[in-house]
């Protein structure tokens, strides 16, 4: 049940109204363009986004940055930065290719050139590291919620239909017919990792049904399927994170990690505190909903 502490909903007519205007002009461009109708979009709202303003004090606090206004600002405004930003990327993902990806990130740390479990925060930008997997060669799954396993409102949301078509065309870009259910993840992810491939799983989806764990000041659940498949497959759990820099994106891979939950854990917080504005919204307001209430308020 949510709380006093949970952040307000916007209308989805708004939203597909403005998709509708924004994805004209985007698909009129005749490349992909990202950094200035992301800003112009944060610029506007940045000002009356009180969601950003309580996540931005909340996350502060959380990753124990320094306290004052800068920080709050800057982290507000890079939230509402990053949130435009998903939407301008997905709008349009069927544009992206590998070649693309890898002409615009910078890999800090070593892709392995064998079969891996990658794992990360859902962050924004995310669908960008994938077609860099993709573009050093690997094969690489992906074990995500597909459109019929969503709820009900959000299949009824017609923006959430427009999006996912969109997001489905750059899955096909991306893995190609390796894009896994929730359902039968599992089995199609062991099977890959046999053959030498590799699986993306974000290990934040903070289903209620997984095991809870510590977690920047609150208890989420934590899933166990990156540890059962490191531990049934003799393969390394990487972590990973797509940072935004102007021109462009740093994609952090850091060390292998035990094949554990805490191990998980430990590794999702650490790739937050790369981008903590990057972190998608939606997952970070679970987060968020969680807090103690002293502790959300501002």
């Amino acid at each position: 049940m949510l709380g006093p502490a949970s952040l307000a909903p916007r209308p989805w007519w708004q939203r597909r109204l403005a998709w509708i205007v924004l994805d004209a002009l985007l698909h009129w461009w005749p490349r992909p363009i990202w950094q200035c109708p992301a800003a112009m979009l944060a610029f506007v709202r940045v000002w009356r986004d009180q969601n950003a303003r309580l996540l931005s004090v909340a996350l502060r606090s959380a990753l124990g940055l320094p306290a004052g206004r800068w920080t709050d600002w800057r982290l507000r405004w890079s939230l509402c930065y990053q949130h435009q930003l998903d939407l301008v990327l997905m709008l349009q993902a069927d544009r992206f290719t590998p070649q693309w990806a890898k002409e615009h990130v910078r890999v800090v740390g070593t892709i392995p050139a064998e079969g891996a479990i990658f794992t990360a925060p859902h962050h924004v930008a995310s669908r960008v590291s994938s077609l860099i997997f993709a573009a050093y060669g690997l094969t690489v799954g992906v074990v995500a919620q597909q459109m019929s396993e969503a709820d009900a409102p959000t299949q009824r949301d017609p923006s959430a239909q427009y999006l996912h078509a969109r997001l489905d065309a750059h899955r096909a870009l991306a893995f190609g017919d390796r894009s896994y259910s929730m359902q039968h993840g599992a089995r199609n992810a062991l099977r890959l990792l046999e053959q030498g491939g590799s699986i993306i799983l974000l290990g934040d989806g903070f289903f209620p049904q997984w095991k809870w764990e510590p977690f920047l000041g609150t208890m989420v659940p934590i899933p166990d399927g990156p540890a059962w498949l490191a531990q049934r497959t003799g393969k390394s759990i990487v972590p990973y994170m797509t940072i935004p820099r102007w021109g462009g994106w740093t994609l952090w891979v850091g060390d292998p990690i035990p094949p554990t939950r805490e191990g998980l854990r430990d590794a999702l917080i650490v790739a937050i505190r790369h981008a903590p504005g990057s972190w998608l919204r939606g997952i970070a307001g679970l987060w968020y909903q969680n807090l103690p209430h002293e502790g959300a308020k501002p």
